[in-house]
């Protein structure tokens, strides 16, 4: 790059890294380049720094950029890039698009970037990594999560975590890092209060005499297995007076000692409930109360004249579980009417919290709201805008009802394991809720309980789309599309959801792959017919997920030389009406011509705009063809 064109280059990348939006920025400066690749040249050149906005969109542009401006780019960083997020983004990103490339280069790559590729390049072919390199990036993680040199500590713990260390396993190797000698020069952190509630007691009680918040002490002393006497004997040396939840936290750990919860407690643990700061581990403990004491708690919890939901079982009251019942119906109902249902699934969500922290009592109140919701599709019929929407209401039911039974056993595993709802399921985030920084759904299950619910759906993830990477459930993971005898393979598909067909087969043409394994084309054809035949709704779902199996077998059709009929000429308009293109629309269009024409007079005559304007480049096309 000649000096004064560097020069120049290098004055507007200080402009734009010093802007509020260098996206828009760069789009200005350079309306005749991809801002992709003069961004990563930046980088490469050491022009920006990758933080903050230009980190972000470095990732977003990753795709489209030279791998050596990638690798450029990450030597020039100040620090590892695994300890950088945006660099670990964008170098997942870059995989996904030019894998080829990355894979063919990878024993020559510098060691850091080798490091950088092990997540991606596990997640596509979802095989083992090299133990040496695997032990190398957890350690680099584990090490900037004490130090405090990274952008965010969920991700350094996500990170390990698909590399296979699970959040457990991660916290035990940061905390061991709290044990060097001479100590590491800490600073108080949220990102080292799961840490300290593993490390040994000496090293924590050591860390935690220097730290200021309250707060965070009594969030680590939570987290600490050590004798109610050590825990309250350090509290007292720093003058510090139990918080509630502390207080709570003694009454579970005094009676998974077999021991009586003393009486004195429960003052405390009955202005926590009347409060609403009640759970459903905590109502589990006060129901195993001697009748007599149970039925004083509850008395004293009715005197406060609480109405808090975590309540529900004490109160006993029926006019207040026919409020929260109706309250939650009336959200589902406003949901068909609105069809605005993610806001209505957001708004449901306190509710069904309250609820669940009532322990038995609510789960008894939410299963017969499961019930009634198990009949929405039979009940509300043609006012479902989408069919997905009762499947994601009985997972949200589902979950809450899970919530509920936290404190007994055995848990319900069957609340979350593949049943009725399957052929809904787009990603685990359906079945478990939000991923952030691990299903914590499943937290205080058992590492055997973990690996049966996981284990369960790793033996549906034929396609990788349901990203069971926990490690007790790897060692059921389906192997590769290639490998699966076409049996298992067919029925593999036939209980996938059109939404992770779609998916599958963008990232990594997994329906394509999947049907080359086909004996023969009747067998090929008689699959996708199964797949027509569960349809009810012919939503754009549905129909991008019909794509690529309609591709495949449209050839054998025509080969039939006459109209379709049923479900395939519905698939078939449904896809040509929301718009086809490339050779799909080519086969689409080489139907029997009397059919084609009937599509394009439907289609004429749709009210939708955009379903008019297709008409009139399809009727070209065909006008052309014939």
């Amino acid at each position: 790059m000649a000096r004064g064109k560097t020069d120049g280059e290098r004055a507007i990348a200080e402009r734009v890294a010093k802007g509020k939006d260098p996206e828009r920025a760069l789009k200005r400066a350079f309306p005749d380049r991809d801002i992709g690749e003069v961004l990563w040249a930046w980088l490469a050149e050491g022009f920006v720094p990758l933080s903050d906005q230009i980190g972000a969109l470095a990732g977003q542009t990753a795709e489209r950029a030279p791998v050596d401006a990638i690798v450029r780019a990450a030597g020039r960083l100040p620090r590892h890039p695994l300890r950088s997020a945006s660099m670990a983004w964008s170098v997942s990103q870059s995989y996904r698009a030019r894998a080829a490339e990355w894979d063919a280069r990878f024993d020559a790559l510098p060691r850091e970037v080798q490091l950088l590729l092990l997540a991606p390049r596990r997640a596509r072919d979802r095989q083992p990594i090299p133990a040496e390199l695997c032990d190398e990036a957890v350690a680099l993680y584990a090490l900037a999560a004490v130090d405090g040199d990274h952008d965010h500590y969920s991700l350094l713990s996500g990170a390990a975590e698909d590399l296979g260390v699970d959040k457990k396993a991660f916290t035990r190797r940061v905390a061991a890092h709290l044990e060097a000698d001479p100590p590491i020069t800490l600073q108080e952190s949220d990102n080292l209060v799961a840490p300290l509630g593993h490390a040994p007691w000496p090293v924590t009680r050591r860390i935690l005499a220097t730290w200021r918040s309250e707060s965070r002490i009594h969030r680590v002393l939570e987290l600490r297995a050590d004798s109610r006497e050590d825990l309250q004997q350090f509290l007292r040396e720093r003058g510090l007076e139990a918080s509630p939840e502390f207080v709570e936290l003694l009454a579970h750990r005094t009676e998974a000692q077999g021991q009586t919860v003393s009486e004195s407690l429960d003052p405390t643990l009955v202005a926590r409930f009347a409060n609403g700061h009640g759970d459903a581990r905590s109502m589990a403990l006060v129901e195993r109360f001697p009748p007599e004491r149970l039925e004083a708690f509850a008395s004293a919890v009715r005197a406060t004249g609480t109405r808090a939901l975590c309540c529900l079982g004490l109160l006993r009251d029926p006019q207040l579980d026919a409020e929260v019942s109706a309250e939650l119906w009336g959200i589902i109902e406003d949901g068909i009417s609105a069809k605005d249902y993610r806001t209505v699934l957001v708004s449901a969500s306190r509710t069904l919290a309250g609820v669940a922290a009532a322990g038995s009592y609510g789960y008894a109140l939410l299963e017969r709201i499961l019930d009634r919701a198990r009949t929405i599709e039979e009940n509300f019929g043609a006012r479902l805008a989408f069919a997905v929407y009762p499947a994601q209401i009985r997972f949200q039911l589902r979950r809450a009802m899970f919530r509920a039974t936290a404190g007994s056993e055995p848990r319900p595993l069957d609340l979350l394991l593949p049943g009725d709802d399957l052929l809904r399921v787009a990603d685990l985030v359906d079945v478990f809720g939000t991923f952030a920084n691990g299903w914590e759904l499943l937290d205080d299950l058992s590492d055997d309980e973990r690996g049966r619910v996981l284990a369960a759906w790793a033996r549906l993830d034929w396609d990788g789309t349901l990203d069971t990477c926990d490690p007790p459930s790897r060692v059921h993971a389906p192997p590769p599309i290639e490998e699966m005898p076409w049996p298992k393979l067919a029925a593999a598909i036939e209980q996938t959801s059109y939404p992770r067909l779609v998916r599958g087969e963008s990232e990594r043409t997994t329906v394509t792959r999947a049907l080359r394994r086909a004996p023969s084309t009747t067998e090929k054809v008689a699959l996708v017919d199964r797949m027509l035949a569960r349809v009810t709704t012919w939503s754009m779902p549905v129909l991008r997920g019909l794509k690529p199996l309609i591709t495949a077998v449209l050839p054998a059709w025509l080969e039939e030389a006459r109209p379709l009929e049923g479900a395939r000429e519905a698939a078939c308009y449904g896809i040509l009406r929301a718009g086809a293109d490339g050779d799909l629309r080519a086969l689409l269009l080489r139907l029997p011509a009397p059919q084609v024409d009937g599509w394009l007079s439907r289609m004429q005559s749709d009210p939708d705009r955009t379903v008019k304007k297709r008409w009139k480049e399809l009727a070209g096309l065909h006008r052309a063809s014939a």
